[in-house]
């Protein structure tokens, strides 16, 4: 994920240690791939900041190798946990659910659509195959879960740049697009009716205007008139998170705009959004925040 912080500058091609994040990154026009704006590593131990950006005329996809992660574009919030890939489109705004990501590993490459390099074979692939892919990559859902594994592709391009293997390039493009292929299939999600679609919407609604509730799934369930279990994939798959993710975004989002907003208490905060304590409240708010209430507001 391509991101600058307020002390580092972000050095291509070669390992970098930014506090509490181990990064390894490859500019691809260095190595006769300049379709590939930024290829990269990420070992995060613990929340790192993650900002609202884009990247011009390019495609991002990001793999969670360990752990998981949470996103969000202008659609909506979307979560992905490990064996998971998350993509933006061209030029989309996204940024790091909160503007953060919680502690993960993962891999990420920004790709320029075919259109940048017109003069070019993309990829070394002609034209019409380019357009073929294109169409697909245009047509992915926000998370995928490759059915094929899609880690051995990316390990594959870090390891032909560490070699300096004379055919780098080669290697690197039919590594990309072994990875890219990887995702053309994934797992169809379940149709999801109106009618499911609209009761959804109304729990949605009704979660951000009732901040101190706590509905178990079993209740949205029946509000839904649907099983338990088939909610809570139907939720995920309509909003990108679990329904107990979901609510903890919202009440965090919330309790973060109090903290720096307001002069209510910790304690005061933590009862007007439905946490059974202090402790409980800390406890998730730390989880999505990477600190403590406490240290937020401090910092603010």
């Amino acid at each position: 994920m391509y991101m600058k912080t307020k002390n580092e500058q972000l050095k291509s091609n070669g390992r970098t240690q930014i506090n509490n994040l181990k990064r390894w990154t490859f500019d691809g026009i260095d190595y006769g791939v300049p379709e590939i704006v930024l290829f990269g590593f990420d070992d995060a131990r613990k929340a790192i900041p993650l900002v609202e950006h884009h990247h011009v005329s390019s495609f991002e996809f990001v793999y969670i190798e360990k752990g998981k992660a949470s996103w969000e574009t202008e659609q909506g919030k979307f979560e992905t946990r490990a064996g998971e890939v998350f993509y933006t489109l061209p030029d989309e705004i996204h940024r790091g659910s909160l503007n953060i990501i919680e502690p993960c590993r993962f891999w990420w490459i920004v790709l320029q659509i075919p259109t940048v390099h017109a003069d070019k074979r993309w990829l070394g692939i002609e034209a019409t195959e380019a357009a073929q892919l294109l169409e697909i990559l245009y047509a992915l859902p926000r998370v995928s879960k490759p059915q094929t594994p899609s880690l051995r592709s990316l390990q594959r391009i870090r390891a032909a740049i560490e070699r300096s293997d004379p055919l780098v390039s080669v290697e690197v493009r039919i590594s990309v697009l072994d990875f890219l292929l990887s995702l053309k299939l994934p797992k169809p999600l379940d149709y999801i009716s109106a009618e499911l679609i609209s009761s959804m919407e109304k729990i949605k609604a009704e979660i951000s205007t009732r901040l101190d509730w706590n509905p178990r799934l079993e209740e949205l369930a029946a509000i839904a008139h649907v099983s338990p279990s088939y909610y809570h994939k139907v939720f995920q798959s309509y909003t990108g998170l679990t329904p107990k993710s979901y609510l903890d975004h919202v009440k965090i989002a919330e309790a973060t705009r109090l903290l720096k907003e307001t002069k209510l208490s910790v304690t005061e905060i933590t009862f007007m959004l439905g946490y059974s304590s202090t402790q409980h409240f800390a406890t998730a708010f730390r989880r999505l925040m990477g600190q403590t209430p406490t240290q937020l507001r401090l910092n603010s």
